[in-house]
């Protein structure tokens, strides 16, 4: 299978710690005096959106071993993947996570209400963004449907595979890529500054959904299986998917124009903060805490300034 990419819009993530549960994750204990003893071997339990699996796994081992070398002491880390807006109701009603990687800022805000994010995360470097990318398209060999823009996804009977916006950060930024690109104007048909517009090419387009996936991840993997004519997803997440595939898929193919929609911006917030056994934001490298683009693939960018 050949996999044709276009670009048509712009996504961003974050990284925050958590608060509040220092003697329950790490596998600390509470000693006599009702102090928390940090652990030999601390546990750090990451609870991230779906599209980072394979970055973040590399990240975390690099940071376990470099850990290890500076302080003498092993880290083990658990993880958990899945649409960011589950994930951060998931840590609300009780999943005991010490860092939260969300696709949007509006999903960190809910676990910032429950009171498990105690400092500004807004103020941290970047303001906790770690990593950007962009909405588009990914069609099938020769894009046999002809979609080169918003307005291509409204043909009837195109099979459009995108997330499920209840429970994927992704899925919003592709809303509101689509959405914005209308009120600039740079969808053909669609009047500039037109709420009416361009609600009217959304209820097109959704018309034409025909899987809603639980998360990013788990829509571009059903793409992939064969499923429907085109994927709206993070271009990291699809240059990753060429990069990856099977020697009978294609290179990668530009085709139509990129218009910039919003950023997806990756926001990495810690959840935690009784640190175990010392582990101190100011005492991690700055490129394991904010840098290091953890989606750690082709398409990936700088957040912006």
């Amino acid at each position: 299978m050949k996999l044709t990419w276009t670009r048509v819009g712009g996504a961003v993530a974050s990284l925050v710690a958590l608060a509040g549960v220092a003697c329950t994750t790490s596998g600390a204990t509470t000693s006599a005096n009702g102090k928390c003893a940090p652990p030999e071997t601390p546990t750090i339990t990451l609870a991230a959106y779906s599209n980072p699996y394979d970055a973040y796994g590399k990240l975390t081992s690099t940071f376990a071993t470099d850990w290890k070398a500076d302080h003498n002491q092993s880290l083990i880390f658990q993880m958990s993947f899945g649409g960011s807006t589950t994930q951060a109701q998931n840590i609300v009603n009780g999943f005991k996570a010490d860092v939260y990687a969300s696709a949007t800022a509006t999903d960190v805000e809910l676990v910032q209400k429950a009171g498990l994010i105690t400092h500004d995360w807004q103020n941290d470097l970047n303001g906790s963004v770690v990593a950007t990318s962009v909405v588009g398209f990914m069609v099938r060999p020769g894009n046999p449907k002809g979609i080169h823009d918003w307005n291509d996804l409204m043909q009837p009977g195109l099979k459009i595979l995108t997330p499920d916006p209840a429970q994927s950060g992704g899925a919003r930024w592709n809303i509101v890529a689509a959405y914005g690109a209308a009120m600039r104007g740079k969808v053909p048909g669609y009047a500039a500054n037109n709420p009416a517009d361009a609600e009217k090419l959304l209820r097109g387009i959704f018309t034409n959904v025909s899987v809603l996936d639980k998360s990013a991840n788990d829509s571009f993997k059903n793409f992939e299986s064969g499923n429907g004519d085109v994927a709206i997803t993070y271009e990291n997440q699809a240059l990753a998917g060429i990069a990856a595939g099977s020697k009978d898929r294609g290179g990668q193919e530009r085709c139509g124009a990129l218009h910039h929609g919003h950023s997806q911006r990756v926001r990495v917030v810690s959840v935690h903060a009784g640190r175990p056994s010392g582990l101190r934001q100011d005492r991690v490298p700055a490129a394991h805490r904010h840098g290091g683009r953890p989606e750690g693939r082709r398409g990936s960018v700088p957040p912006d300034p």
